[in-house]
């Protein structure tokens, strides 16, 4: 497959786009349904293969078992429907269309032939300014071709299968800029498995809520790492304290319900449960201080009404 050289899609005067925009407005469907083809590569259930259109118009790829080259019929198409308006303004593009981000970011470029090009040229963090003749460089700097990237991605969507990862599930990454975050993300992308990157300057609060926001089964951290030079701790000052002291809301609540109502008089329980349970609306986690600072807030409030319970 050559369609990356041919630099389809290129657009070289205002004429050519004018008329791009056009094929848009007038069929979305085809226009789109066109580019998809030829820009990337789809899996073929019935023959397991994958496969994209070359320059010519024909579908051309690979076998899935034994990677020998394959083509699928000219009439064929990956998806039943490339747009579903039935129910618009919600469209659905690529109806029953598989494909694979991983696969058309690594494996389709080895199997092309161009596992050797370069994939990545990471730079860390770190700055040396005596390298290159005094201009300055990296401390760290690596170099992968499309084939090396593959193997570490390989051997991470390895690990993440072993942890019982399906497609589906979901996994949080709170990582320095490190290139163990590319190879998760794109372990992740060649499994399903749907991925949050927190930024590693974010409140072990923010890495809590974005955890249970997502659902994440899995906590991807590293112990630490550097920024302007200076050393970093990840797991201590973040991924800890968000897993140990931060619980969801509703676990918050319910707890805090349980033990209202097994000490007070029912309605009593039932303000106080109301008034926390607003205070902290807008919450997705919570430390236990939080929980205990608006129900002393809500305490002070009933003192009016119930002055015994500030007693208890």
């Amino acid at each position: 497959m050559t369609h990356h050289d041919d630099h389809w899609g290129i657009l070289g005067s205002q004429q050519d786009e004018d008329q791009s925009r056009e094929k848009a407005v007038n069929d979305p469907a085809e226009y789109h349904a066109s580019i998809a083809a030829r820009e990337l590569h789809w899996f073929d259930t019935k023959q397991g293969q994958w496969v994209a259109k070359d320059a010519s118009g024909d579908w051309q790829g690979w076998n899935s078992a034994t990677t020998e080259n394959t083509a699928a019929p000219a009439d064929w198409t990956p998806w039943s429907a490339a747009l579903d308006s039935t129910a618009a303004p919600f469209y659905r593009w690529f109806v029953d269309g598989q494909t694979n981000a991983c696969f058309n970011l690594l494996d389709r470029h080895v199997l092309s032939g161009r596992g050797d090009k370069q994939a990545v040229v990471f730079e860390g963090d770190r700055w040396d300014p005596s390298k290159n003749d005094g201009r300055g460089g990296p401390v760290f700097e690596q170099r992968l071709s499309y084939r090396e990237l593959l193997i570490e991605v390989a051997l991470r969507a390895r690990a993440l299968q072993k942890l019982g990862l399906t497609a589906g599930d979901r996994i949080a990454l709170n990582l320095p800029n490190i290139l163990e975050q590319i190879f998760y993300i794109l372990a992740a992308q060649r499994l399903g498995v749907i991925y949050t990157p927190v930024f590693g300057g974010f409140s072990a609060k923010t890495l809590s809520d974005r955890i249970h926001d997502a659902g994440a089964k899995v906590v991807i951290t590293a112990d630490g790492g550097y920024r302007n030079a200076e050393v970093v701790s990840y797991k201590s000052t973040y991924a800890d304290p968000a897993l140990d002291n931060y619980v969801p809301r509703p676990a918050a609540l319910k707890a805090l319900s349980e033990t209202l109502q097994a000490r007070l008089p029912a309605d009593v329980a039932e303000r106080l449960e109301s008034q926390v349970a607003e205070a902290v609306s807008g919450e997705i986690t919570l430390e236990r201080a939080d929980v205990m600072r608006e129900l002393g807030l809500a305490l002070e409030r009933e003192r009016g009404t119930a002055p015994e319970i500030i007693a208890e």
